[in-house]
């Protein structure tokens, strides 16, 4: 599955988030900073994305959503795919 970024000028293919410390986890954390869930989409995290989205949602009404909303960010920039910890594991 491909994720695409609309630019100006032309469609640019997301490519998988590398593993903690990437530049695409950088780009992800960031993404959760502004929508919660939304750096776990990017990395192509489905229902972390939405889970983690829901929940802030949910927990905004009594106040504590900024809990939710900082563990988003920090998941989307420790994430370590599975691809990166196979290759690990061969070495």
């Amino acid at each position: 599955m491909a994720f695409y970024v609309l630019t100006p000028f032309r469609r640019v293919e997301l490519k998988k988030m590398q593993g903690q410390g990437s530049a695409g986890n950088v780009i992800a954390a960031l993404a959760s900073f502004f929508i919660p869930g939304l750096g776990q989409l990017l990395q192509g995290r489905i229902f972390a994305a939405a889970l983690f989205f829901v929940f802030a949602c949910v927990m905004w009404v009594v106040l504590l959503g900024w809990l939710v909303h900082l563990w988003a960010i920090i998941d989307a920039a420790m994430f370590k795919s599975s691809n990166v910890i196979a290759s690990e594991l061969r070495r």
